[in-house]
């Protein structure tokens, strides 16, 4: 789900406090939990602490300015990846519009991609 947005947040805030930022579609405050720089990203980033298996959360799309929804299917800590789709394996991921490097186990939409599921192209 893909919403407009009217303000853009104010940076990463403690669990469960608005950042003052993301509005839902009735208007009220929204905490942003991940971003995303471009529309054709594969993985988010995470910046809120304390994201746990279940979360519903909010992400921004910086290019366009929209919000999405998803469910955290994993803990993922401060800083580290939330896939934004189903990724296969050997698929190329995408974070900030940039190759990261190549799923070498299947990823689920709203789970955690990270060393354990993502190796560098490089060597």
């Amino acid at each position: 789900m893909i919403a407009s947005r009217r303000h853009r947040p104010n940076g990463p805030v403690a669990p469960g406090r608005n950042n003052g930022g993301v509005e839902d579609p009735q208007g009220e405050k929204m905490t942003t939990h991940f971003i995303v720089h471009d529309k054709a990203d594969t993985v988010g980033v995470v910046v809120v602490e304390g994201i746990k298996p279940g979360d519903a959360l909010t992400g921004w799309v910086m290019e366009n300015d929209s919000t999405l929804q998803l469910k955290a299917l994993d803990a993922i800590p401060l800083g580290h990846k939330i896939a934004l789709k189903d990724i296969k394996k050997g698929e190329t991921l995408l974070k900030y519009g940039h190759d990261i490097g190549r799923a070498v186990a299947a990823i689920g939409r709203g789970r955690h991609a990270h060393v354990h599921n993502v190796k560098t192209k490089r060597w």
